[in-house]
C-alpha cells in the first residue's frame, strides 16, 4: 500500500520547510514594522459566512463538512472573511482604523492540473476603516515594501480598478449572465472571442471598442493616456484620473517602475469596490501577491466600514528563493554513559550554532567538534 499526501498538498521537509519559515519570519516582521497587529482565527468557519461574504461563491472550491450538531463548516478558504467576522463582533467600538496582519494556511479546491495548490500558505494585511483616499496608498506601498525587502526578486505589481469594467456593463445595461462572460473573456484575454461576443450582444460601437482594448491596455503609465484617447464617457474618464494620481504618488515614493497600469483586471465580480492589483515575479507564472478594496464587505455583516488588503503567496515565492549558506553545526560526541554531562555541554554551547548530539560508545569521553 502506498501513502500519499492529499491532491493538492504537499510536504516541506529539510531546507524547504527551513526556508519557508525563514521566508513567513521575514514578511511578518515586514508587515509588523507598519504596526499592522497580528491576527489569528480557525482554521474551520462557519460555511455560511463564505455564502455571506461571496455572492457568486463556487461552493466546490470549498471543503465542506459537518460537525456533530449538524452545521455546515468549511476550512478557511481565505483570511479576509474571517477578519470581516472578528471586526463586526468585536470591533464595533474600537477606534479607527484598524490595522491587521497573519500568516496562514487557506484550503481551496482546484482543478487538476491547474498547477495550482488546494492549501495556500498567505501571508497579508487589512487595513479597515480608511477610505480609498488615504488607505490605498498605503497598502500599495506596503506591499511593495515587502516584495523589495526579498532577495533575487524581480517583480512587478499590476495595478487597476473594478470599477471601470463594472461602470461599463451599467451604462450598456447587459444581463449578470452576459457580465460574467465577458468578465471571463477579457481575464483570460481571449481575444477573438471577446470580439465576436460582443458582436453578438450588439453594443453601442465606441463601448465595444473600449471592452475590445482592455485586453491590451495594460503595461507602464502612458497606457493611461492610450485609453484617454478612446474614452468620452466622464464617469471612465474620471476612474482614470484617480489612478493617474494613485500612480504619480507611488512613483512619487520611488516604486514607478515596478508598477504597471492594467485596465482589464477585473478580479472577483461583486466583491472588490475599488482599487484591484496583483504582482507577479520573473520565472513564476502564477501571481504572488494579490488584493483590492472590498467597500462593501464588512457591511454584509452589520457593520459598514471601508477596508483594502492583501496576501502574498509563500508558497509561490518559494520557487525564488535561494538557499544561503548555513554554517556547520557543533557536533558534540559521546558514549551513552556520559549523556547528561553531554546534554549539560550543550546547555554551556547553546546559542552559538546549530548544535548535533551524537552517540558514540567507541568513546570514553565527551567530544567537542566544530567550534
Amino acid at each position: 500500500m502506498k501513502f500519499y499526501s492529499p491532491l493538492g498538498t504537499r510536504d516541506y521537509v529539510l531546507e524547504e520547510a527551513r526556508l519557508k519559515k525563514q521566508l513567513e519570519r521575514e514578511i511578518d516582521a515586514r508587515l509588523a514594522s507598519w504596526n499592522y497587529q497580528e491576527i489569528e482565527t480557525p482554521t474551520i468557519e462557519y460555511y455560511e459566512n463564505y455564502q455571506v461574504g461571496f455572492e457568486s461563491l463556487n461552493e466546490k472550491a470549498l471543503y465542506k463538512f459537518i460537525d456533530e450538531q449538524g452545521n455546515l463548516l468549511s476550512l478557511r478558504a481565505d483570511m479576509t472573511i474571517p477578519i470581516a467576522r472578528v471586526v463586526a463582533k468585536k470591533f464595533r467600538n474600537a477606534e479607527m482604523p484598524l490595522r491587521f496582519r497573519y500568516c496562514a494556511s487557506v484550503f481551496k479546491v482546484h482543478e487538476e492540473l491547474t498547477g495550482k495548490k488546494n492549501e495556500i500558505s498567505d501571508c497579508g494585511v487589512e487595513l479597515l476603516g480608511l477610505p480609498k483616499e488615504t488607505g490605498d496608498l498605503e497598502v500599495i506601498i506596503c506591499a511593495l515594501d515587502v516584495l523589495s525587502t526579498l532577495e533575487n526578486m524581480t517583480f512587478i505589481l499590476e495595478l487597476g480598478d473594478s470599477r471601470f469594467f463594472n461602470q461599463i456593463c451599467e451604462k450598456v445595461e447587459i444581463t449578470d449572465e452576459e457580465k460574467n462572460h465577458l468578465a471571463k473573456l477579457v481575464g483570460e484575454k481571449q481575444v477573438t472571442d471577446l470580439a465576436l461576443y460582443l458582436e453578438e450582444l450588439a453594443l453601442p460601437e465606441d463601448y465595444q471598442v473600449i471592452i475590445n482594448q482592455l485586453v491590451w491596455w495594460n503595461g507602464k503609465f502612458d497606457v493611461l493616456e492610450k485609453a484617454r484617447k478612446k474614452i468620452v464617457d466622464a464617469d471612465l474618464l474620471r476612474i482614470l484620473d484617480e489612478l493617474a494620481i494613485l500612480y504619480e504618488q507611488i512613483d512619487y515614493l520611488g516604486y514607478g517602475d515596478q508598477v504597471h497600469i492594467d485596465l482589464g483586471k477585473i478580479g472577483r465580480l461583486n466583491y472588490y469596490t475599488g482599487i484591484i492589483f496583483e504582482a507577479f515575479v520573473e520565472g513564476v507564472g502564477l501571481r504572488i501577491l494579490s488584493g483590492g478594496r472590498y467597500d462593501q464587505l464588512l457591511k454584509k455583516f452589520g457593520f459598514d466600514l471601508p477596508a483594502v488588503g492583501f496576501s502574498i503567496k509563500v508558497d509561490q515565492l518559494l520557487k525564488k528563493m535561494e538557499s544561503p549558506a548555513q554554517p556547520e553545526p557543533i557536533t558534540i560526541e559521546y558514549p551513552q554513559k556520559l549523556m547528561l554531562e553531554a546534554l549539560k555541554k550543550r546547555q554551556i554551547l547553546s546559542g552559538q550554532s546549530p548544535i548535533e548530539l551524537k552517540i558514540n560508545n567507541q568513546l570514553t569521553d565527551i567530544r567537542v567538534r566544530g567550534l
